[in-house]
């Protein structure tokens, strides 16, 4: 039986078996809801904070910063709804290669009479800080923007434009999810908020987190009860929580050494397919997370190399997961202004900490044999 070979962790991860055990363990207990009076209902609650100040501690922020979600999209919704509301007339800068959850978010308040700047990421792959400082304006109500794209791996210069948005009194509120688990970071002063997911990190689908900086002011996206500090209504996902800051606190333990190993194996599976395929295009010109890179193979079609890679026992993809299935190229990829072409012959690699150099060789195998036969049809 061939063995089968996972590349596409930017699309989600395996749970870590560590992570697994403590969700077990949190749904073997007894039938808890952190809002309840009773004791069953404060033992719950005091696991919920126990989870709540495990992340706060590892990102460095408070704990009442930190809001329990369903996962990434939520967590963007939240904070992006939550910033402008129905503030329609008002000014938001982002760029022309984020998330469907950012993108379309956004796209629908430009719609509906919101001024939105989708600025260009280029062919380095991440907005400049020199284009979001020229595209500032007196009535921008927020920047937002990922620190990670999940196609191309390419990252944003953070810090600097975070500075900008502390010097403008602009809110920055970033998308995390492609970050997270793959680099150790410090969340820079000026951002105003982050969204997380933990299916990203080794935790369990069906939850997330956001931070929000205390000063931001956030009206809740889902109205009902008061739980998590009035900004999230509704019963929270504790055992899945449990697992989120279990991933989070391996962290500690796995990071950087397992940034480093993903690091080298990327390298090396970028190299060896540049120097045996070439022409090899590397998508994305800026600095990027160490487990992804996104290559365009001229000559084939993406969706042919990905099924046969597929039968092969290879998982890999040709864009973000919210849209693999669309039969259009990469709309990330396309807005870079890499060529139509080039766009439908890419594919995405992206590693795990699990990744080991074997999985890695036969992967190069399997593409390099793949790739030729289809350049000679």
């Amino acid at each position: 039986m061939k063995p089968r070979i996972y590349l596409d962790n930017n699309a989600t991860t395996g749970v870590d078996p560590r992570v697994a055990q403590a969700v077990a363990l949190e749904l073997s207990a007894i039938p808890s809801n952190p809002s309840s009076i009773h004791y069953f209902g404060q033992e719950a609650r005091k696991r919920l904070l126990h989870a709540r100040e495990t992340i706060a501690q590892a990102l460095s922020i408070k704990p009442h910063e930190v809001i329990f979600t369903s996962g990434g999209t939520e967590s963007m919704n939240l904070l992006i709804h939550g910033t402008l509301g129905n503030k329609q007339k008002g000014h938001v800068i982002t760029s022309n290669v984020e998330h469907s959850s950012v993108y379309n978010t956004l796209a629908r308040y430009a719609k509906q009479g919101t001024d939105v700047s989708f600025l260009s990421a280029g062919l380095w792959g991440a907005v400049q800080t020199d284009a979001i400082a020229k595209a500032i304006r007196p009535n921008t109500q927020a920047i937002v923007l990922c620190a990670v794209n999940s196609e191309t791996g390419v990252k944003l210069d953070m810090e600097a434009i975070a500075a900008l948005c502390l010097q403008n009194k602009v809110p920055f509120i970033v998308d995390g999810v492609a970050l997270i688990g793959k680099e150790n970071f410090q969340i820079p002063k000026g951002i105003s908020a982050m969204g997380f997911s933990g299916h990203k990190f080794h935790a369990p689908k069906g939850v997330g987190f956001a931070f929000v900086c205390s000063n931001l002011p956030l009206e809740p996206y889902l109205t009902g009860g008061d739980q998590e500090y009035g900004k999230r209504a509704g019963t929270e996902n504790l055992p899945g929580i449990i697992g989120l800051a279990q991933a989070v606190s391996l962290l500690r333990i796995e990071l950087p050494t397992a940034s480093e190993r993903m690091k080298s194996l990327r390298d090396h599976l970028q190299s060896q397919l540049c120097y045996q395929l070439d022409p090899v295009i590397v998508n994305g010109q800026g600095p990027r997370v160490v487990n992804t890179c996104n290559l365009s193979f001229p000559g084939i079609q993406g969706e042919d190399l990905l099924m046969a890679l597929d039968l092969s026992g290879i998982a890999v993809s040709h864009g973000s997961a919210c849209s693999s299935g669309a039969l259009e190229p990469s709309r990330v990829l396309t807005n870079m202004g890499i060529p139509t072409r080039e766009a439908r012959s890419a594919i995405r690699f992206s590693l795990s900490r699990y990744t080991t150099k074997e999985e890695i060789d036969l992967c190069i195998h399997s593409v390099v044999n793949i790739v030729r036969k289809l350049r000679s049809i």
